[in-house]
């Protein structure tokens, strides 16, 4: 890889000034100024720019990323793309056009078709699966091969966001699958390649006092290898979870790997620990490795990038994968019964109401209660 002191500063551009185009990309490049130097940002949101602009005077903001290359076509050399997923692919062939590379958030593409146009885009274009980067992922990627064969592994990735209908999945129909499920599914190709048989299943529509869309949680099972030796994975992913959860445990033929949050431990079939890791990685070391890594390869100091959209046809596949499955469940569901009562969100996201109690129901509830209570009281229990 190049050293950074050898060559200037590469010129950024950052498409979208919201939390991830902000708070990840942008202050993350602040800090390392020999390496990276922002010179333009725009957002369609007046007040986003106003606050910009009121904290980094010196560096151009535009309402939109045609005004901005209007005036920096030829003095970019990447740009950052950070807006909803719908419209990646219009600012991608946008930047390509005027030969700029391109770093973007997840996910990859929408479809098989949109993939296939960015990969054929005249540029290098490079994706954000920070996942990849981070040490307690490295550290499971260089020792799996420890645990021998892998029979299982589970994978679960959980979040608690309250005001779903107040983000810009609200609008966008953005769902756990596409916005959190993604890394880790990512995370999955990476370490196990891509699934020989994959069954999947979402519920939408938890926060009932909200309007929003997508899932709200997925269970996708997936086998790996032929049939007579083959590896089984279930991924959880759920975005109105009790509390954040992050965790990835692999058992093989020699031992386990356990991912559990910031903690990383290796045991042998016996049960001895042989490995730990505990990563205290900051955030913003994180996203500095990928951009190292892709600012490497667009320079020409390395020949790859782990993240290239070249590199994530597996990636893309899966996620096609996975929405086929929730169509084809949502396609083979037996009509409800309206007879009788269901609680809670159903797996296409129907919702029911608590049955009333009658005063026959509640009597007889009653009853037995006191008939309970009254053996736990001769039994000195309760």
């Amino acid at each position: 890889m190049e050293p950074i002191a050898s060559r200037p500063p590469l010129k950024v551009a950052i498409i979208g000034i919201g939390h991830r185009g902000y708070k990840t990309h942008f202050l993350s490049i602040l800090q390392n100024p020999r390496a990276w130097t922002v010179v333009a940002v725009c957002d369609t949101n007046d007040e986003a720019r106003a606050r910009f602009t009121s904290q980094h005077a010196g560096i151009s903001t535009y309402r939109s990323y045609h005004d901005l290359l209007a005036q920096h076509k030829t003095g970019l050399d990447f740009a950052v793309v950070c807006l909803p997923h719908q419209f990646h692919l219009a600012c991608c062939e946008a930047f390509a056009r005027a030969g700029v590379h391109v770093l973007k958030e997840k996910p990859v593409a929408e479809s098989p078709d949109e993939y296939e146009r960015l990969a054929k885009l005249p540029v290098k274009i490079g994706v954000c699966f920070q996942k990849r980067f981070e040490p307690r992922y490295l550290a499971v990627r260089d020792l799996l091969p420890q645990v021998g064969q892998v029979a299982s592994f589970t994978a679960t990735l959980g979040a608690s966001i309250a005001a779903l209908d107040a983000t810009w999945r609200a609008q966008c129909d953005v769902g756990v699958t596409e916005d959190l499920g993604c890394h880790m599914l990512d995370m999955v190709v990476s370490l196990f390649g891509q699934p020989t048989a994959l069954a999947a299943q979402n519920t939408k529509g938890v926060r009932a006092e909200q309007a929003y869309g997508g899932d709200d949680v997925s269970n996708i099972i997936m086998n790996f290898g032929p049939a007579a030796k083959h590896t089984m994975g279930h991924v959880h992913l759920s975005r109105v979870a009790h509390r954040e959860q992050e965790s990835l445990v692999i058992v093989g033929t020699k031992g386990t790997f356990a991912l559990e949050g910031r903690h990383v431990r290796l045991r042998d079939s016996a049960g001895n620990e042989t490995f730990s890791l505990h990563d205290t990685s900051a955030k913003a070391y994180v996203v500095q490795s990928m951009l190292h890594a892709f600012s490497a390869w667009i320079t020409g100091a390395e020949p790859d990038f782990c993240c290239s959209v070249g590199n994530l046809k597996d990636t893309v596949q899966v996620m096609h994968q996975v929405r086929g499955a929730y169509a084809k469940s949502r396609a083979t569901q037996p009509p409800s019964d309206q007879g009788s009562p269901r609680l809670g969100a159903s797996l296409n996201g129907a919702h029911h109401v608590w049955p009333l109690l009658t005063s026959e129901s509640e009597d007889a509830i009653v009853r037995q209660m006191h008939s309970s209570l009254s053996i736990y009281n001769r039994s000195d229990i309760y």
